[in-house]
């Protein structure tokens, strides 16, 4: 090979590389550009649940604020029928109720 033949094929493959240096470059900034996008859209997804969190916490707060407990519950209607209780019959304890017995027991009281 000659000198100009050399210098052409060192020039050709710089070109060549040149080329493969661009298009990866290229390639570099789309996948660049692709994770700013993400990084971009998990950042706003990341605050939008941030703010459902705060605004669950808060509404947490509010129900625990006016939350009654059975024994609260039961406590209010005791406070609520104390002055009507002078009007109400008073409780019985009610009927007791019959026991299943077997037939050999009622063989036995009798």
């Amino acid at each position: 090979m000659s000198q100009p033949e050399v210098d052409t094929d060192i020039v050709n493959s710089l070109r060549t590389l040149l080329n493969y240096v661009n298009e990866l470059g290229e390639n570099l900034n789309e996948i660049y550009d692709r994770l700013e996008k993400i990084e971009s859209d998990f950042d706003e997804t990341k605050h939008v649940l941030n703010e459902a969190i705060s605004d669950n916490k808060k509404e947490l707060e509010s129900f625990k604020k006016i939350m009654v407990t059975k024994t609260d519950f039961k406590d209010i209607l005791k406070k609520l029928n104390q002055p009507f209780e002078k009007f109400t019959p008073p409780k019985t304890t009610g009927r007791p109720h019959k026991q299943r017995t077997t037939p050999q027991a009622e063989k036995e009281k009798t």
